[in-house]
Order: C-alpha cells, then sequence, then structure tokens
C-alpha cells in the first residue's frame, strides 16, 4: 500500500486531481453564468456539469499515464534504479586540500567497551584531542565534522588522508568501566599506512583531560613541533571537575553537530541543561547550551521561540562570564546579535572568537560569513575558503562559499560548489541552488534540481508542503517569477508563520528575498527573530533583479541603519554597490546604493 501511494506521489495524480476540480468548478460557474445572461436553455449547466464529472476518470488516468503539470505534459518518466553512491561525491574530492606534512586527522576512536554503549564518550575523547590539536598554531588540523564522516566507514587511511588533506591520521579506542578508563592511541602516515607511534594511557574519570592533555602532547613531539611558550602548561582544558556533568556533555554534542530531527536539539538542551545544573560553572557546556538554544527553532519543531531565543541569550552570558576565551561562546554570541537585529554586532562576536582562536574552522567561518553579510566578499571569501580547507565536508561551509561566489559573479564555481553542499547533506543548499539555476539558467532547470531533490528535504522543511499545490505554487512564485503567484504566497506567508506550520524566518525572509520584495523582506526582518540574520544580508548582494530592487528601495537606507549595517561598514568598509557620499562617512544615511 505504502508504494502505492508513493507512486501516485511520484506521478503527480493529487496534484492534477486538484487542479482538475479547479478547472471543472470554474467552467460549471462560467457555463451557470452564460445560462443567465443569454439566456441559453435550462439544461446546458447540466450538460457541462456532466461532463466535468464523466471527465475526472479520464483526467485520472491520463495524470497516472501522463505528467501533467503547469509546465506541459509530458510521459511519466520510469523510476530509475538507483545507482551506487561513493562515500563522497566526486566533486568533493576535486577540491580536497593540498597536502601539508605537519597535518592530522584524529578520526573517532571505537568503543571497546564491554557492553558497547560507550561509542558518544569515545567520540568525545576524539573531539577533545582534535581541539587540543588546533590550539597549536603551526599545525594544520583537518575539522570535526570532516574526519567524523569516515566514522563506521571502511576507508582506506590514504584515501581519508588524501580527500582530507592531511600527512598523518589519529586513530585508537577507548575501553570506559566505571570510573576507570583505557585510552590507546596510534598515529599512522596517511601517505603509506605506516604505524609512526602507539601507546596506550590508564587512568579515571577524574583524570581524564591529563590523559587528553598527554595524548595531544605526545603527537605534537612526534610531528617535531615545538610548542608556543603559552601552550607549553596544557593543550587540552580541564572543562568541569563533575564527571556526571561531562558525561552529559559529551552525550549532547554531538546532537549539536547533528542539528536536523526532533531527536537532536531538543534533547542535546535537555541533557546541557542537567550537565550545567550539576556545575554551573561549566563554561563550554554553557556555550554548547546557547548554540542549541538558538538552532533549535530552525531544525526542530517548535512554538517555543522566545523561549529558546531567551535562554540562549541567557547562557551565552554565562558562558562568556566564566571565560572569555572560548571561540565557541563567540559563536554562539552572534547568534545572540542576530536575534537582537544587529549585524555589526554579529561580525564583532565572530571577530573577537576568531581573534582568541584563528586556528579553529567554525569561528573562521563564521567570521568570513559574517564579512559577506557586509558585501565585503574580498575579504570574507577568503576566511571561508581557509575553513573550508579544514573542514572539506562540512557542508554549511559550502553553502556559505557558494553564495559569496555567486554574489561576485562565479555563477558556475558557486553552481558546483551548492550542489556539492547538497551532496554532503545541507537542505539550504538545494533551494539557494535552484534559485541560482531559475537566474542563470532556467526555471525549468531549477524546477527539475528541485524535483530530484525534494526526497531528501528533512521533515522540518517539508512539512512547508502542506497541500500538493504548495509545491506547485511555490514553483511559479519562486522559480517562474509569476507575479500573481507571489501576490498569493505574500498573503499567505504571515498566517503560515502565524500558525506556526513553518519556521517564519525561513519562509518569510528568504521567500521575500527570492520575490525581491522590500516592503516584505523589511517586515519580516523587523517581525520574525532568527539567529540565522547574515545569510539574508549576505543575499541582498547577489547579481539578480530581485537582490538589488531591495537594496536600491527608497527605505533602505533606513533599513540598513537599523540592523547596524551601517554602522558595519564604518567600521570595516563598505561594498562596492554601497558608497558614501564624497566627503561624509555614511553617517544620517548619506551614502548612494546600486
Amino acid at each position: 500500500m505504502g508504494g502505492l501511494f508513493s507512486e501516485i506521489r511520484r506521478r503527480n495524480v493529487v496534484q492534477a486531481i486538484i487542479a482538475y476540480a479547479v478547472a471543472g468548478w470554474l467552467v460549471i460557474q462560467l457555463a451557470i453564468a452564460l445560462e443567465a445572461s443569454l439566456e441559453l436553455p435550462a439544461y446546458v449547466d447540466r450538460w457541462t456539469t456532466m461532463a466535468v464529472l464523466g471527465g475526472f476518470p479520464i483526467a485520472l488516468l491520463l495524470s497516472w499515464i501522463f505528467d501533467i503539470s503547469l509546465d506541459g505534459i509530458r510521459l511519466t518518466p520510469k523510476v530509475q534504479e538507483a545507482e551506487p553512491q561513493p562515500i563522497f561525491p566526486e566533486n568533493v574530492l576535486a577540491n580536497r586540500a593540498p597536502t601539508t606534512k605537519k597535518s592530522i586527522a584524529v578520526l573517532p576512536f571505537a568503543d571497546m567497551s564491554q557492553t558497547g554503549d560507550q561509542e558518544y564518550f569515545a567520540d568525545g575523547i576524539s573531539e577533545e584531542i582534535l581541539n587540543a590539536l588546533v590550539k597549536v598554531t603551526e599545525l594544520k588540523v583537518a575539522g570535526r565534522t570532516s574526519s567524523f564522516a569516515f566514522k563506521g566507514k571502511q576507508e582506506d587511511i590514504r584515501g581519508i588522508g588524501e580527500t582530507l588533506g592531511v600527512a598523518h591520521v589519529l586513530e585508537g579506542s577507548v575501553r570506559k568501566q566505571g570510573d576507570k578508563v583505557r585510552i590507546t592511541a596510534q598515529l599512522i602516515q596517511a601517505s603509506d599506512g605506516f604505524h609512526l607511534w602507539s601507546d596506550t594511557y590508564d587512568g579515571e574519570l577524574v583524570d581524564i583531560f591529563d590523559l587528553q592533555d598527554k595524548i595531544s602532547k605526545t603527537i605534537v613531539d612526534e610531528l617535531q613541533i615545538v610548542l608556543d611558550a603559552a601552550l607549553q602548561p596544557r593543550l587540552a582544558t580541564n572543562m568541569t571537575n563533575s564527571p556526571e556533568a561531562y558525561e552529559y556533555f559529551l552525550r549532547a554534542r554531538p546532537l549539536v553537530h547533528n542539528m536536523a530531527g526532533q531527536e537532536t536539539l531538543p534533547k542535546a538542551v535537555e541533557l546541557l541543561e542537567k550537565a550545567v545544573g550539576l556545575d554551573p560553572n561549566f563554561a563550554e557546556a554553557w556555550s554548547w547550551l546557547a548554540d542549541a538554544h538558538y538552532s533549535l527553532p530552525d531544525q526542530s519543531r517548535t512554538f517555543k521561540y522566545d523561549y529558546h531565543f531567551e535562554r540562549g541569550r541567557q547562557a551565552v552570558v554565562r558562558s562568556l562570564e566564566l571565560d572569555p576565551e572560548r571561540p565557541q561562546a563567540y559563536h554562539a554570541a552572534g547568534y545572540r546579535a542576530s536575534t537582537e537585529r544587529r549585524v555589526d554586532k554579529i561580525v564583532d562576536a565572530w571577530k573577537q572568537g576568531y581573534e582568541v582562536d584563528p586556528n579553529d574552522a567554525e569561528i573562521k567561518t563564521a567570521y568570513g560569513a559574517g564579512l559577506n553579510a557586509l558585501g565585503l566578499f574580498d575579504k570574507g571569501l577568503p576566511l571561508i575558503k581557509e575553513g573550508l580547507a579544514q573542514e572539506p565536508l562540512m557542508p554549511n561551509h559550502s553553502v556559505l562559499l557558494g553564495l559569496g561566489q555567486w554574489c561576485v559573479g562565479e555563477a558556475e564555481a558557486a553552481g558546483h560548489t551548492l550542489d556539492r553542499a547538497f551532496e554532503l547533506g545541507s537542505p539550504e543548499a538545494l533551494w539557494q541552488e535552484a534559485y541560482r539555476r531559475s537566474n542563470v539558467i532556467s526555471a525549468r532547470a531549477a524546477i527539475d534540481y528541485l524535483q530530484a531533490g525534494r526526497p531528501r528535504l528533512p521533515p522540518v522543511q517539508t512539512q512547508y508542503f502542506i497541500l500538493p499545490m504548495t509545491w506547485t505554487m511555490m514553483h511559479l512564485a519562486f522559480y517562474r517569477k509569476m507575479g500573481f503567484f507571489r501576490w498569493v504566497l505574500g498573503l499567505a506567508m504571515p498566517w503560515l508563520t502565524r500558525l506556526r506550520i513553518a519556521t517564519p524566518s525561513y519562509v518569510s525572509i528568504n521567500a521575500y528575498i527570492f520575490f525581491g520584495s522590500p516592503p516584505g523582506f523589511f517586515r519580516a526582518v523587523r517581525r520574525y527573530t532568527t539567529a540565522n540574520l547574515y545569510p539574508f544580508t549576505t543575499m541582498l548582494f547577489l547579481p539578480t533583479e530581485e537582490a538589488r530592487r531591495i537594496r536600491t528601495h527608497k527605505k533602505f537606507p533606513k533599513f540598513a541603519e537599523e540592523i547596524g549595517l551601517v554602522k558595519a561598514w564604518q567600521t570595516h568598509g563598505w561594498p562596492p554597490q554601497i558608497q558614501p557620499k564624497p566627503g561624509t562617512d555614511g553617517s544620517n544615511l548619506q551614502f548612494t546604493c546600486s
């Protein structure tokens, strides 16, 4: 039965039925009106109604055989057998970073506990060793997302090194029983799989941070790197004195990384709240708690947007009070600034995080994305590319790069980058690449791309399409750019968001950029709180008529001043499209937009 319903959806039968019902109703109403106005015989409306009803089975049959849509009639294609897919798309491997001698990837350690239920703990140990090594400026460390992408895959060490652009790979195992811990680690040369070093460390949970520090320093010694004086005392951070709080933290952090779905961020919030409850001075847990709260409304279904944003703000404040030297806290501080609708504070927060740890791929990319949000792509894109060199398998980083490439006119490169991001698992990349194709290639190319990618969208996004016709309406409004359907969706959008059927920030703000509606965009930003304001201001610099229409609108200067763009431009520089008038610094709206 499930297969039948899937085939009905694939063949667009429901959409055809709805379209036939609407068209039939209009024909009947027209017949009734003409019968009265032209004094036609009384049987005209009856025969018309019978004809419409009689045509229904025929329309049903045709919709099964043919793909009937507003684009025309085509024979429904046969289902293609899925071809085996490589572990990573070829266009990912084609963009791998060059290998340097002093470089390493830390793979997730294997869980060797007797019960086999300590995988989260083994992953956490691996990630903490990775975080310790990142502090060594001379050492290039592949990012967590890229290294953990090989988890559970029987990939050759040489292939891993080639993909991640590293000369060495660290792997190992963790055995935890009660309060006892045994960690085995081995350093491997990626070019030939030769084992350079291996050792085993025994201790108790209370010693876990000391064990991580010993392993990290041994690796640095083996790679013949001299540590900076500031790093001589410790590499690994002693985050908490509560083993139980640390356990909750290690269980939660992978869920924050995974994000999408009802079993990730909501559960992470619950676990992290327990961690900070046990240890109120656990600064790292507070910063991850802030990230989880801020990210949850865009990734999971919730009716408590305001609660999560306020709780996120409290967590950021607490984390920075406890330790202002943690880049993760500044990452969350950027989200806080976004919910306050202040782009200048977003960039300032991520700049501070970058200055604290310029080796952290995530904060480096975030700072680059912040500069891109100001239209300063000459400054932002190099940082994003550096971050992506450390995290080549991070889908969100590729989305930010692709968006920036399109903004500076590199449309073809942007297409490859966005397509790679979608292959790696970013649903946002699907929408952005479809929008790019509708502008650069054709509406048909955009719609085909969407149709092919739609089955891979997460539930939090597929909920937007409550009715089958919603999908078609979106095609017509977003990609075929038909004014009537843009008007209809523009009217429907506030109701959708008011009913909490879809995330307000994504649906409304993004849609109004696609529409090129300045009043709608300004209103949506002012009305809907989002932790992700920066991609939307980046899109204002796209080489599209819709983006140009917004940034050249007469009310844009006031809006730009209101959300901190003007202040940020005065601090970091002005983009080519926005320039202060001669003899001014742009204050009092003294700047021009093109």
